[in-house]
């Protein structure tokens, strides 16, 4: 487990957000220029904001500042300025923390504390490897993929693919 944090977690989780959410989390400064280029070519082919390029910190900044989804240049700005002000000010584990407190994993459900106890009966720091990677899982659209967990118990299939992947 890790009380580096205010929250103790298992160690898997930083881990599987960092494998899932942004895999550069610990050495950029706030922004995934290679995946600010990519979105931004697919957008421009696509003629609309279909692929994002946010990093741990942008989606933290998008979630706390930013209450409309509006996808505008102006505010894709704003948000930059902001991202930049708090890479300079907190700590990477700081950030971390934030988000994990914010994070959105289901309906009225935010935050790693409130999302282990209520699928797991847990907290943070006693999940599973499984039962983390399932959480990561669920991140990009929390509210479409709530219905993988029924009853304490995650669906076969969903089950299967989160043992295939490699974390």
């Amino acid at each position: 487990q890790t009380c580096a944090l205010p929250i103790c977690i298992t160690p898997h989780m930083a881990q599987v957000l960092t494998t899932t959410e942004d895999g550069g989390f610990f050495g950029h400064r706030g922004f995934c220029i290679d995946c600010i280029r990519g979105a931004a070519v697919d957008n421009l082919k696509q003629g609309r904001f279909a692929r994002g390029a946010s990093t741990i910190t942008q989606q933290l900044v998008k979630n706390l500042f930013f209450v409309e989804r509006e996808k505008t240049i102006s505010r894709k700005v704003q948000e930059a300025v902001v991202t930049w002000q708090i890479e300079r000010t907190l700590k990477k584990e700081q950030i971390l923390e934030l988000y994990l407190n914010i994070l959105e994993l289901g309906p009225r459900i935010y935050g790693i504390k409130a999302a282990a106890s209520h699928f797991f009966g847990r907290e943070p720091k006693d999940l599973t490897l499984l039962q983390t990677i399932w959480l990561g899982s669920i991140i990009p659209n929390p509210r479409s993929f709530y219905h993988q967990f029924h009853d304490g118990h995650m669906s076969d299939n969903w089950r299967a693919f989160l043992c295939s992947l490699e974390i």
